[in-house]
């Protein structure tokens, strides 16, 4: 989990570990040039279901993984979006879902669709929970705060029975992520919200105090 505040340029390297990621970040608004000269990708409207909540709260976005969609989260959202009064975001990644397709297909892009988006709902700051494909969206998100390292309160949710984030990876997670908690979900898969799901939503509630 990730609070989004401003971003831009994140190394493609470093980003390993597949386990859910969660960050709070404050977002500034993206200026897309829409590409100078046709040379660079464009941000894509992505399809996306927002549930109301306190606005003076910042809204929980969810971001699924590789060939997944916005639904994969929709019970998990609806009980988040009771339980705690906060707007809850689930977005369709390009090429996912009933979002638009595009050639371009890299976690710059949708790094970058996400900072079109977010800021057009007026969801800055908020708290971004990505799974998989999902995580290493939103790492890049608050790394492109400055390439080097994010300094916001992190958690990196893993499942006990995975395998995606080995011990080999946690020094780079600190370099990158230096208030980075790491927190295991016994009897839990790669799919942790699907495994143990009030596991899932008690992690984000307690990320979220």
């Amino acid at each position: 989990m990730l609070r989004w505040t401003r971003a831009w340029r994140l190394p493609r390297e470093g980003l390993g570990p597949h386990g859910p990621s969660f960050a709070r970040v404050p977002v500034a608004p993206s200026s897309s040039s829409g590409g100078r000269g046709g040379a660079e990708p464009r941000p894509l409207p992505l399809s996306y279901r927002l549930l109301d909540g306190e606005a003076a709260l910042p809204a929980v976005v969810f971001l699924h993984g590789l060939f997944g969609s916005k639904t994969n989260f929709n019970s998990i959202a609806k009980i988040l979006a009771q339980q705690t009064g906060r707007r809850v975001l689930t977005v369709d990644a390009r090429n996912h879902g009933d979002s638009p397709h595009s050639p371009d297909m890299s976690y710059e892009i949708m790094s970058q669709d996400l900072q079109d988006l977010l800021p057009q709902l007026g969801l800055v700051p908020c708290v971004v929970v990505g799974h998989s494909m999902g995580g290493k969206t939103a790492m890049l998100l608050a790394l492109q705060r400055r390439q080097e390292s994010y300094l916001g309160p992190t958690l990196f949710l893993l499942g006990g029975n995975s395998q995606f984030v080995h011990p080999s990876h946690h020094p780079e997670i600190m370099r990158l992520f230096p208030r980075a908690q790491m927190q295991t979900v016994p009897n839990a898969g790669h799919w942790i919200h699907a495994d143990r799901p009030q596991d899932f939503i008690a992690a984000i509630r307690g990320f979220l105090v």
